[in-house]
């Protein structure tokens, strides 16, 4: 497909109709949603028993229809779930308690107004989602809410560059098109699922732009006695996050120590957890920028 560009605005995603209709065809994947999600679920689980953090309570922030949030829980947190997507945190609830987890919370919030939106202060948050941001003002804004909605000396876990790694952005963003155009060419059929006098087919294109690859999803949705109608929307998969660009967004948010948890992924290969943490307490408002700059790795 040809190759594109995004400048002149912000890019912006809605996920209700993703949402909307996985939770249509979730007939396809609930039998098996705690084995794709185990892997990380599991490591974060491992990080906040480490940390002593056992009985305090965490937050899944992408916790979409609450797949993750459910396998978290099951792993013996006191875990909330949270999402933008108003649609995905009231089927969240649903879907929990149709697992068995009718006492999970989920509430709608953005990133950046966490700290406003959150019931509590969380020991530890887990994000599998935070390198998925396009601007650099977004970003910048979603770490400085993720950190304000920790205790203090809590844990941000995310999946993301490694601290001191070189960069390989552009790399991991031409072997993913090279993937994309080997198999299919930029289209692919995801999905196909009927019940109740309605059947969708879900199309997947690929599109490259200068430091991501768009996947747009279309739902060819048909029912009976009317017109077949399309809905969509994009998911931008983003390649600039290197260590070296996110790390000082990581430091004015107030984070200070930067680990890394190694586990096995669901398919096989190694996978890493990003540990950024907040302090202990607040620094004087006239020192915090200078020592932003002496923080170790």
């Amino acid at each position: 497909m040809s190759r594109t560009d995004s400048r002149k605005a912000p890019f912006e995603v809605d996920y209700t109709a993703y949402y909307r209709w996985q939770w249509f065809a979730r007939a396809q994947w609930r039998n098996d949603f705690r084995r794709t999600k185990r892997a990380s679920a599991t490591a974060f689980a491992q990080l906040v028993k480490e940390r002593g953090f056992s009985d305090k309570p965490v937050l899944d922030c992408t916790s979409g229809l609450g797949i993750k949030t459910i396998v978290i829980r099951e792993a013996g947190l006191a875990v909330d779930g949270s999402d933008k997507c108003a649609f995905a945190v009231e089927h969240a609830r649903l879907f929990a308690e149709e697992e068995g987890h009718g006492d999970l919370k989920f509430f709608e919030a953005a990133w950046q107004s966490l700290p406003k939106a959150a019931p509590t202060r969380y020991a530890a948050i887990f994000n599998d989602a935070l390198s998925w941001i396009y601007s650099k003002r977004e970003m910048a804004a979603s770490l400085k809410g993720l950190h304000d909605a920790l205790l203090p000396g809590g844990i941000l876990v995310y999946m993301g560059a490694l601290p001191g790694s070189r960069p390989q952005a552009k790399k991991l963003l031409a072997d993913e098109w090279a993937r994309t155009e080997a198999g299919s060419k930029g289209f692919a059929l995801g999905w196909r699922h009927a019940e109740g006098g309605v059947s969708v087919s879900e199309i997947q294109a690929a599109d490259r732009g200068r430091n991501y690859i768009d996947r747009r999803h279309l739902y060819v949705i048909e029912e009976e006695g009317k017109e077949p109608r399309l809905e969509f929307m994009t998911l931008r998969c983003v390649y600039k996050w290197d260590w070296r660009v996110i790390k000082p967004l990581l430091l004015r948010a107030g984070f200070r120590k930067f680990t890394t948890k190694e586990f096995p992924a669901a398919d096989g290969r190694r996978a890493h957890l990003v540990v950024a943490e907040r302090g202990q307490g607040r620094r004087p408002p006239a020192a915090r920028g200078r020592a932003a700059r002496h923080f170790p790795l």
